[in-house]
């Protein structure tokens, strides 16, 4: 028994990689929807940490895993 793979024709593989590319921009949603990109302060959403270097904030909680309290 021979197995045989079945390669893609031109047409095939530019409607794939069409479709790739449209499901990329899907995901990566650069707009002000993006909460990550387009972030807005809120006292009920967020919380300000004054007076500490973030690379430190994010030593502690990151790198070493331990909790801080506000």
């Amino acid at each position: 028994m021979t197995d045989t793979v079945a390669t893609p024709s031109a047409r095939e593989q530019a409607s794939i990689a069409k479709r790739l590319e449209r499901a990329r921009w899907e995901l990566l949603d650069l707009t002000l929807r993006n909460p990550l990109l387009n972030h807005r302060p809120s006292r009920r959403r967020g919380l300000r940490i004054v007076d500490e270097s973030p690379s430190e904030v994010y030593r502690i909680l990151v790198q070493k895993g331990r909790p801080m309290s506000f």
